[in-house]
């Protein structure tokens, strides 16, 4: 067993948001993946962990008018398991089965995952790619971020000391129309933190790129949307040229650092290198054939 502070079961959001504010250091938990790990490593014993496992109506996900309300304490299995998602957004039931391995899946939380802070979190590049909106519940009420704006630093959020995220929602018009791809790169193909990744979310019209959505997974401080590069390629066509505009754009965008397992230049090969695979796999999924072997 550790050693650590004390454990508050909340019951409600309301107690959940009363324990934020009256403990001394807190720190809310659901599946509690991320935190054993930190636990083993000898880090957060000085935390009071506020258990919300038990908010039942934070374990739903909705539809409503085609939009797509995932709770915080959905569990990766969960959010592939709704028929919903699955024949809507084929491509987020992709990338989430690239989550850990499949004990890991039964127990992490989307909003566990997200509210980790860090860059190489699996359910981040596609939620980037969605657009979806964090929902949060605090003492001033509740509001809504997007998930872009949430992430502001590496382990740096959007979120007061008395909020919890309570939803994330996903708008009927951000996939409706698009097809998307994902590759995480790692030494092994699960239970690894990906050296870098990429998902890839587009629509097409008449040929032309309508929209087309790049995020990239430990290439910053947080996850990163290649937003300026997206921007160059809207109205073209599918093409080498198109295509170089991505993988110079998207080096230019992001800042991969070196760590043990990978040096930057290393990084960036990679990314260009799935950025164009995830691209094309997209557009396979559009009946758009690129003809590109790279």
């Amino acid at each position: 067993m550790f050693d650590i502070k004390a454990i508050k079961y909340a019951k409600t959001i309301e107690e959940a948001k009363s324990y934020l504010l009256s403990e001394e250091n807190p720190m809310i938990f659901a599946g509690g993946s991320d935190i054993l790990i930190a636990l083993r490593g000898g880090k957060l014993l000085d935390k009071t962990f506020i258990s919300i496992d038990q908010l039942s109506e934070l374990k739903n996900i909705e539809i409503i008018n085609g939009d797509i309300y995932i709770g915080a304490l959905c569990t990766m299995t969960d959010i592939m398991s709704n028929s919903f998602i699955n024949k809507n957004i084929p491509f987020l039931f992709e990338t989430l089965n690239d989550f850990g391995g499949a004990q890991v899946r039964n127990v992490a939380t989307v909003g566990g995952n997200i509210c980790n802070g860090v860059p190489s979190a699996d359910s981040a590049m596609p939620l980037f790619c969605l657009n979806a909106k964090v929902i949060i519940d605090g003492q001033n009420g509740i509001r809504q971020v997007n998930i872009e704006d949430f992430y502001q630093g590496f382990k740096e959020l959007d979120l007061e000391k008395h909020e919890i995220v309570t939803k994330l929602l996903i708008k009927k018009e951000d996939y409706v129309g698009f097809t998307g791809s994902s590759i995480k790169y790692g030494m092994r193909e699960a239970m690894d933190i990906a050296i870098v990744g990429c998902s890839t979310f587009i629509k097409m019209d008449n040929g032309l790129i309508s929209d087309v959505r790049i995020t990239f997974a430990v290439a910053a401080p947080t996850p990163k949307r290649c937003k300026v590069t997206e921007s160059k390629v809207i109205g073209l066509p599918v093409n080498d040229e198109t295509m170089a505009i991505i993988n110079k754009g998207v080096i230019e965008e992001t800042t991969p650092r070196k760590t043990w397992d990978a040096s930057i230049e290393f990084r960036q090969h990679i990314m260009r290198v799935i950025s164009r695979r995830t691209f094309n796999e997209a557009l396979l999924k559009q009946g758009v054939e690129n003809n590109d072997n790279n």
